[in-house]
């Protein structure tokens, strides 16, 4: 009976700790200083005192500023952040956890914990959107445990279409591939820290999360709204999951409807709640799933989620 009684309390020693289950931590910054070097910095820390002591192993951002602050924006972002971890693009604005706010604004996200992270550029596209697709996804090393690839450049719909199309035919329409098409003052991409002005970014990230997207066209106050707030609770009923952080690509047409942008946010929050990690921005093409594949349009929202 004793050895019997040992027996169980060892395997349900083994049944409480089982397999351990990955960890994903990220943190969120948004700052709408003038001054494009503080703006960077400002988001930068508030985004990193969110990550708390888990270093970050890739930091993106999207803002909206005059292509001569961009720089300046990137410098002020390295000051925080190690620079060959920032990646990113322009925007009409961001979208964060903190605000969508229209003009000068710098949004980001830092992301660690147990993931595995890869990027790529392909550089000077010059219009040939299927080729920079497919060598992008050439270009990032194999990862058995991806999940999810966030492709974003200098792809205006319905360039975006091609660009996940080339992609595709490297990767396959298994994966999972969420984006936007880079917009407002000018289409630059960043990597590594560094200005792409005429490029294609593409971030991999792989591990033992789950991940789950949804999409939804349309234009006018309430369609925005509404189509916004039913992509993001599929894709939290399809994680099953409380999700870890969540990524938001929306059109710049559709932003240009809304009466009171905020309200979007709000919306939005009301499915996520107000303190989940977010990122994303209004951009002039998006890329997500539909009808089961993923592919690139225009006047949509992509809501996506990961989640332990």
């Amino acid at each position: 009976m004793r050895a019997k009684l040992l027996a169980l309390v060892v395997l349900a020693a083994v049944a409480m700790h089982g397999p351990a289950l990955a960890e994903i931590v990220a943190g969120s910054g948004l700052s709408t200083d003038a001054d494009p070097a503080a703006a960077g910095k400002a988001a930068a820390e508030q985004a990193k005192k969110a990550l708390g002591e888990k270093p970050a192993k890739v930091v993106l951002v999207f803002e909206c500023y005059p292509r001569p602050d961009k720089a300046k924006i990137l410098g002020g972002i390295a000051s925080v952040f190690d620079k060959a971890l920032v990646y990113g693009c322009s925007g009409e604005a961001p979208i964060t956890t903190h605000g969508n706010p229209k003009g000068k604004s710098c949004g980001i996200l830092a992301l660690g914990g147990d993931i595995e992270v890869a990027a790529a550029v392909t550089p000077k596209i010059g219009g040939k959107y299927p080729e920079a697709g497919e060598a992008l996804a050439k270009a990032l090393p194999k990862m058995d445990s991806a999940k999810l690839m966030i492709l974003f450049g200098n792809c205006h719909i319905p360039a975006n279409k091609a660009l996940v199309e080339g992609a595709q035919a490297v990767l396959g329409k298994e994966l999972m591939i969420i984006g936007g098409a880079a917009s407002g003052p000018s289409s630059d991409s960043f990597f590594k820290g560094e200005i792409q002005p005429d490029a294609a970014v593409g971030i991999l990230l792989g591990g033992k999360f789950k991940v789950a997207a949804a999409s939804a066209g349309g234009t006018g106050n309430d369609v925005v709204i509404k189509s916004a707030t039913e992509t993001a609770t599929t894709a939290t009923a399809q994680l099953g999951t409380k999700p870890a952080v969540a990524f938001l690509f929306e059109c710049r047409g559709r932003q240009g409807t809304v009466k009171n942008i905020a309200d979007e946010l709000v919306a939005l929050q009301g499915v996520l709640g107000k303190t989940l990690p977010l990122i994303g921005f209004y951009g002039s093409g998006e890329m997500g799933p539909e009808k089961g594949v993923c592919t690139g349009f225009g006047y949509h929202v992509v809501a996506c989620v990961i989640g332990e």
